[in-house]
C-alpha cells in the first residue's frame, strides 16, 4: 500500500523507503510503533539533509551520516536492531541512492508515507480485536 501511494499519489518512480519504513514500523510491538515511525522518518530526513549538504559517496559523507545516525539513536536508548536499521538506511542514502535537489527530499516523503500507512494499517487491524490486549494474548 505504501508503494502504491508513493508512486501514484506522490509521483515518486522508485519509492524504496515507503515499504521499507512501513515494514520497519509494523515489526514493532503495538505501543512502540509511533516512536519507531518518528525514528525512521527523522533518521531518513537527517541522512537526506547531510547527503544533500556534503554530496553522495564521499568518505566524509559516510562518516558524518553514520555519526549523526548512531549518536542520537544511542542517546535516546534505541535498541541495537533499531540503531543498525537506521544506520543501514542512512548508508543507503549516502552511498547507493543519488540525492535529488528538491526542497523537500523525496525519500523523506517516502519514509513518511510508509510510516503513516503502517500506523493506519496497524490501527485498522487492531480494531477487529479490541479485547486482545486485555486478555494478554
Amino acid at each position: 500500500m505504501a508503494w502504491i501511494i508513493a508512486t501514484r499519489v506522490a509521483g515518486h518512480p522508485l519509492p524504496f523507503f515507503s515499504p521499507a519504513a512501513a515494514l520497519n514500523v509494523l515489526t514493532q510491538a503495538r505501543g512502540r510503533r509511533i516512536r519507531r515511525t518518528a525514528e525512521v522518518v527523522l533518521g531518513v530526513l537527517v541522512a537526506e539533509l547531510v547527503v544533500q549538504a556534503l554530496g553522495p559517496c564521499t568518505t566524509s559523507t559516510v562518516l558524518v551520516v553514520v555519526l549523526l545516525t548512531v549518536t542520537p539513536a544511542v542517546a535516546v536508548g534505541a535498541s541495537s536492531v533499531s540503531t543498525v536499521q537506521a544506520t543501514l538506511c542512512a548508508l543507503y542514502l549516502a552511498v547507493v541512492s543519488p540525492p535529488n535537489e528538491t526542497l523537500v527530499p523525496g525519500r523523506f516523503v517516502d519514509a513518511l508515507i510508509g510510516g503513516v500507512v503502517a500506523l493506519v494499517t496497524s490501527q485498522v487491524l487492531n480494531v477487529r480485536r479490541p479485547l486482545v490486549p486485555l486478555a494478554g494474548h
